[in-house]
């Protein structure tokens, strides 16, 4: 199975269905509660973010494609599964912009776990949601754990022109850089199935 097809399978479960909490800003067209249309929030998809949305009827195909669309495509592809899936549920969760902030100072799941705990304890509604939003926390790292245990070991190999005489023969996962174009690197690769 892909990265996406398991990120997107896992935001679907822990956004769930459609939801009209009057509690919630993000269920407010305006984002203010009290304010504006209550339209409420499916799969994670909210009237804060998408107010001329019909998110009463969207579909799981609709949702998956906005994750992709508006979520999943700004959260660089080259960082490690497991944070670029806990940065990814943070961007439908909290927002892109703040997300991609986050990652400035995080580089480990663990990290950016904690942040988003942080957060969350300083949000006016934490009385009201903070079961959840830890359980949700709490899920996710044991998703991500379970992944990144069944997925293939990945190296990094960083060559420098000049430091090795000699062709390079990897085997296995690997991402590969090179500061030269003048190295000759041959990959021996996992067998698609």
């Amino acid at each position: 199975m892909k990265l996406w097809d398991r990120v997107q399978r896992s935001i679907i479960a822990h956004e769930g269905g459609y939801t009209d909490d009057p509690r919630d800003r993000g269920n407010w067209s305006t984002g203010k509660i009290g304010e504006g249309v209550l339209l409420g929030t499916k799969y994670g998809i909210s009237a804060m973010s998408y107010p001329k949305l019909d998110i009463k009827n969207l579909t799981r195909d609709e949702a998956v494609a906005i994750y992709e669309r508006d979520f999943w495509a700004r959260i660089p592809a080259d960082l490690p599964d497991g944070l670029r899936w806990i940065a990814f549920d943070a961007a439908v969760n909290h927002g892109p912009q703040r997300a991609l902030e986050w990652l400035k100072n995080h580089h480990s799941v663990a990290s950016y776990a904690a942040t988003r705990l942080r957060f969350y304890t300083g949000i006016s509604t934490w009385d009201v949601y903070s079961k959840g939003w830890t359980r949700r926390i709490a899920n996710l790292l044991d998703e991500i754990e379970a992944w990144l245990a069944s997925s293939p070991p990945t190296a990094e190999v960083v060559v420098l022109h000049g430091i090795l005489d000699r062709p390079v023969t990897l085997r296995g996962n690997f991402v590969w850089r090179a500061r030269s174009q003048k190295i000759d690197i041959r990959w021996v690769g996992p067998i698609e199935e």
